[in-house]
């Protein structure tokens, strides 16, 4: 009896007869679960870049310039609150736009990734925005870091400016290929809202899926743009700007980040309604 037990231990041992009993794990722990990673997966879920403006800014990782503007009519700080970004354009030429901005140097890849961009701005000017603006814009990486970085031929930009004769503002996108507009959005301005509307804090983002663009902003209906960027590679500038004969007016950024939200596989086509 002995005997023929062993025999079947040993025929179970060698054929791996699927009825017979496994022996136990040595170890003491199962074989661990393959996963399958999409082709379409979010390759982190930290931001790339996440700044609050709390701090100096490090001039490594920061340009700041000025344009058209003289000595001491213009500031960026960073303080507790933000960037705090103020401007006087008295005494400039009527066709001048005075310009103070501030890029992040590194180049981003936007035709390769799916990203997110979010910018806060507190809109602190409370009586005349005339001619003001500020926003976001998306530059190549060829491009120089001065003068005013929407007059570049390729280039988009998306910004709160300032509308009728008091502080109101519209939102506004535009996309610029080759110095030739070839989309803009103004939520229906000026036949729609023609006077603008108050603006105190406000989030914004835009999603860049390489092929089109998604404007996304609490408490107003998404907007999705049909074009991309028309460039592979870039970089991130916030700016604000004012025309001549302007008394001095504070805009303060207190958000922006980037988060790349997924690798664009080179056969993809992504819908921004699909985001």
């Amino acid at each position: 009896m002995r005997h023929s037990a062993l025999l079947g231990v040993l025929a179970c041992a060698i054929t791996a007869c699927s009825g017979c009993p496994s022996p136990p794990d040595p170890l003491g722990s199962p074989a661990p679960d393959v996963v399958i990673v999409p082709a379409f997966a979010p390759p982190s879920l930290a931001p790339r870049l996440s700044e609050g403006f709390t701090k100096p800014l490090d001039p490594k990782l920061w340009t700041q310039w000025t344009h058209n503007l003289a000595a001491l009519k213009s500031s960026a700080q960073t303080s507790s609150s933000g960037l705090n970004i103020e401007l006087e354009t008295y005494g400039r030429a009527a066709e001048e736009v005075s310009v103070v901005a501030v890029a992040w140097n590194p180049v981003q890849d936007f035709l390769g990734e799916v990203v997110r961009l979010e910018f806060e701005l507190d809109w602190l000017e409370d009586s005349n925005a005339s001619y003001l603006s500020a926003g976001l814009a998306l530059v190549p990486e060829t491009a120089p870091l001065s003068g005013d970085p929407r007059d570049h031929a390729e280039v988009t930009h998306l910004s709160f400016i300032g509308a009728g004769m008091g502080a109101n503002v519209r939102r506004e996108l535009l996309v610029q290929r080759k110095g030739q507009e070839v989309f803009r959005d103004s939520e229906g301005w000026p036949e729609t809202g023609r006077d603008g509307r108050t603006l105190k804090t406000v989030r914004l983002s835009l999603t860049l899926t390489g092929s089109m663009m998604k404007i996304e902003e609490a408490g107003r209906p998404p907007v999705s743009v049909p074009v991309g960027l028309g460039f592979a590679r870039g970089r991130v500038v916030l700016y604000v700007a004012s025309h001549s004969n302007s008394m001095r007016r504070a805009l303060r950024f207190t958000h922006l980040e980037l988060r790349v939200l997924a690798a664009i596989p080179a056969t993809s086509e992504t819908s921004a309604d699909g985001l």
